[in-house]
């Protein structure tokens, strides 16, 4: 009797610990395809993942540096990603950059390049979320005024506000007021 129960007992174990081995592989490679299947790579990234994800973005630029992406809390609850693709050195050159749930690269739009006094002169970017499918970036360019003077005024100020349509195209408004510097 003892011997049946033991039996008994190994060959349940056996079956129990089969399912359980099977599930967890069929688990892990759900996980991997989700994995690949549902997200872009973020911070710094290789020439093969731009090649990748952000197909001929880098023809945009005269100057290649340091790319990398960061990722948008847009369009949750529909099937867009949205990003934001820099490229970096002394200057931060942006593009918006709409995906599909299979990573597929569907609209961009360049915004600028952010640059620190190059030739006396500063271009700004800063962005905020308006809400899910608004985003508006604030370009301001700032200038020496005057001759030998540290004094600083600003020359332009653009406000751009992109909206993300539900096919993931990137519609665009921009705002644009110029200014007279008081001392030229």
């Amino acid at each position: 009797m003892r011997k049946l129960l033991f039996t008994g007992l190994f060959v349940m174990t056996s079956i129990f610990f089969s399912c359980s081995k099977s599930n967890k592989v069929k688990n892990n490679k759900v996980n991997e395809i989700k994995k690949d299947y549902f997200e872009l790579p973020l911070g710094e990234i290789s020439s093969e993942q731009i090649d990748k994800y952000y197909p001929n973005i880098r023809d945009t630029f005269k100057e290649k540096a340091i790319c990398g992406t960061e990722r948008l809390k847009m369009k949750q609850n529909d099937n867009i990603i949205v990003t934001i693709f820099h490229n970096t050195g002394t200057f931060d050159q942006m593009v918006l950059c709409t995906h599909n749930k299979r990573t597929e690269l569907i609209d961009r739009k360049y915004i600028g390049k952010a640059t620190d006094f190059d030739n006396g002169q500063s271009h700004t970017i800063d962005f905020k979320i308006l809400n899910d499918n608004q985003i508006e970036f604030k370009q301001v360019d700032y200038k020496y005024i005057g001759i030998n003077t540290e004094e600083i005024d600003t020359v332009k100020y653009y406000k751009d506000i992109f909206t993300i349509k539900e096919n993931g195209e990137i519609a665009l408004k921009r705002i644009v007021m110029k200014f007279k510097l008081k001392n030229l």
